[in-house]
C-alpha cells in the first residue's frame, strides 16, 4: 500500500472538496505533488522541501494535513492525500542527519512541522517528531558541554553563539538576509569566521539556483508536455527564485526570467515562432564553451519547442491545403515559406562551431523543408486534352481514345488540385455523354450510365467546371441531369 495512502487512512480528518471549488484544480495539483515528493524524501530532501514550502506558502491551500475528497464529477469523488508538513518535516529530518553543520536548525524545523502534523491527528507523524526531538536535544546537550570547561566556567565562542541564527536564514533560502546579518551582528567574529561564513553564504546561495534552474530545464521536455500542464501545474514546475533573496545570480536563471512568458505562451497554446526562435537564440548565450562536446542543454529543449511548433504549423498548412482552391494553396505556402525562412534565418545566425556541436540542427532544417512536398500538385497531362479535336472523321475511336486516356490519368497516384480534379471528371463527363449521344442514347439513359462517375466529382465536394457549355445543348442537358 503506498505510504501517504496508508496516512490518509490513519487520519482522522477528511476534507470534501466540491466540483465547482474555485480551488479544486490547485489542491489536486498540489496533492499530486505531495504524491511525487515523497518517494524522494531521502535522495532529495531539498528539492522536497522547496516543493512543500511552495505548497505550504499558496494561500489558496487552506486545508492540510488530511485526506481531500474531491468532487471528479457529480457523485463522483476521489481521495487525495494531503499532508505537506509531514513531508517537509521529514525532509527537515533527513537533512539533518546528513549535513551536520546545519543539524540544529534542520531539527528545529523538522520538529515545527511535525509538530503541527501531530496536532491534526496525524498519527504517521509521531515517531519522526520524537526522532527529531531526539536529534536536537542531543546537539543542544553537546553545545552545552562544548562551551564548558574542566573548571566549569563557561567559554563563550561567539561564531557557536552566531551560527544557528546563520543557518536559519540558509535553510529558508534567505541568503541577502544571512548576507546582511554577517556584516551586520558578525562583527565579534574573527576576520576568518567572517570570510567563510561570506563565502559559504554565496556558495549555498549559487547551490540553491543550480537545483531550481535544473528543476526548470528539466521540465522544458517537449510542447505535448507543456500543452497537458494545468494553470497550477505550470506555476508549480516553473517556479524561479526571487531575486530579493538571492546574493548572485546566473545568466540561466535570468534567460529563465526573461523568456518564461514564451514557455506560458506554449502552455496556453498561444506561442508565437518568431518569440520561440527568439528565446531559443538566446540560449546559445549559456552555452558552457567550444571544447564541451554533449552539447548545450539550453539550447536543445528550446531549440526542440521551437521546431516542434514549426513542423505542426507547416503540416497544419500543408494539410489544409489539400482540399483547398488555388488563392487558400497560395497563402498556405506563403505561411509555409515564412515559417522555414524563419528557421533558416535563426539556424544560419548561429555560430558555426556551435551547429557543429548541434547536428540535430540539420536534421531538422531538412524535415522541415521536405513537408511542402505534401502540398496538392497541377495533373499536368491534362493541358494537352483536347476534346473539340476529336470531331470529325473517326469521332466514336477517338472519343474512346481519350476516355481511356482520362481514366488512365484517375488512377494515376498522388495528390492532385481540386481544379486538376474537377477538370478530368468534368472530361471524363463531357466524354462519356458525347459517346453515349452518338450512340444513339437518350439524354435520360445518358444520365443514368455517368451517375457513378458524377458521383465522384460530388464526393469531392466539387462540381463541373463549365467546360460542358461548349458541347451544344443535348450535353448540356445531360449534365443538368447529373446536377440539378
Amino acid at each position: 500500500m503506498p505510504y501517504l495512502l496508508l496516512i490518509a487512512l490513519l487520519a482522522q480528518d477528511v476534507v470534501r472538496i466540491p466540483k465547482n471549488d474555485p480551488d479544486k484544480q490547485a489542491y489536486i495539483s498540489a496533492a499530486s505533488t505531495c504524491q511525487q515528493m515523497e518517494p524522494k524524501i531521502g535522495s532529495d530532501p531539498r528539492e522536497v522541501i522547496d516543493s512543500m514550502t511552495n505548497i505550504l506558502t499558496n494561500a489558496r491551500l487552506e486545508n492540510r494535513e488530511c485526506t481531500l475528497r474531491i468532487e471528479i464529477q457529480t457523485g463522483t469523488y476521489r481521495d487525495y492525500a494531503f499532508f505537506p508538513y509531514h513531508i517537509r518535516g521529514r525532509a527537515y529530518l533527513a537533512r539533518a542527519e546528513s549535513d551536520k553543520e546545519n543539524a540544529e536548525t534542520l531539527f528545529s524545523r523538522a520538529v515545527d512541522d511535525l509538530q503541527v502534523s501531530v496536532s491534526k491527528g496525524v498519527r504517521a507523524s509521531e515517531g519522526p517528531l520524537k526522532t527529531a526531538k531526539s536529534g536536537l536535544d542531543r546537539i543542544l546537550k553537546e553545545k552545552e558541554a562544548a562551551r564548558t570547561p574542566a573548571d566549569g566556567v563557561p567559554e563563550v565562542d561567539p561564531l557557536v553563539l552566531f551560527k544557528p541564527k546563520w543557518q536559519r536564514l540558509l535553510v529558508d533560502n534567505r541568503f541577502k538576509s544571512a548576507h546582511e546579518l554577517i556584516l551586520n551582528e558578525g562583527k565579534d567574529l574573527k576576520e576568518a569566521d567572517r570570510r567563510k561564513l561570506l563565502e559559504d553564504t554565496e556558495r549555498e546561495c549559487r547551490a540553491f539556483i543550480d537545483r531550481r534552474m535544473t528543476r526548470f530545464l528539466a521540465n522544458m521536455a517537449s510542447t505535448h508536455i507543456l500543452i497537458r500542464l494545468s494553470d497550477d501545474d505550470f506555476e508549480r514546475d516553473f517556479i524561479l527564485p526571487s531575486p530579493d533573496e538571492l546574493m548572485t545570480t546566473v545568466p540561466a536563471l535570468e534567460w529563465a526570467r526573461k523568456y518564461r512568458p514564451v514557455l506560458k505562451s506554449v502552455q496556453a497554446k498561444r506561442e508565437k515562432h518568431e518569440e520561440l526562435l527568439a528565446a531559443a537564440a538566446a540560449t546559445a548565450a549559456l552555452d558552457e564553451g567550444p571544447d564541451v562536446r554533449s552539447g548545450n542543454p539550453w539550447f536543445q529543449a528550446m531549440e526542440l519547442l521551437a521546431f516542434e511548433h514549426l513542423r505542426t504549423r507547416v503540416k497544419l498548412a500543408v494539410d489544409d491545403s489539400k482540399h483547398a482552391v488555388a488563392a487558400e494553396r497560395e497563402k498556405n505556402r506563403q505561411k509555409v515559406e515564412t515559417l522555414l525562412s524563419a528557421y533558416r534565418t535563426f539556424k544560419n545566425g548561429l555560430d558555426s562551431k556551435f551547429r557543429d556541436r548541434h547536428a540535430f540542427l540539420e536534421s531538422h532544417e531538412k524535415e522541415l523543408a521536405e513537408l511542402p512536398s505534401g502540398f496538392p500538385v497541377e495533373l499536368a497531362e491534362l493541358k494537352d486534352i483536347d476534346i473539340a479535336a476529336c470531331f470529325g472523321e473517326q469521332l466514336p475511336e477517338k472519343l474512346d481514345e481519350l476516355a481511356g486516356t482520362l481514366t488512365t490519368l484517375e488512377g494515376r497516384e498522388g495528390l492532385f488540385t481540386v481544379e486538376s480534379r474537377q477538370s478530368l471528371y468534368t472530361n471524363l463527363l463531357i466524354v462519356g455523354a458525347l459517346k453515349g449521344l452518338i450512340e444513339g442514347a437518350s439524354e435520360e439513359e445518358t444520365a443514368g450510365r455517368l451517375k457513378p462517375l458524377a458521383q465522384k466529382l460530388r464526393l469531392r465536394g466539387l462540381s463541373p467546371n463549365g467546360e460542358q457549355e461548349k458541347y451544344g445543348p443535348r450535353v448540356r442537358r445531360v449534365f443538368e441531369k447529373l446536377f440539378p
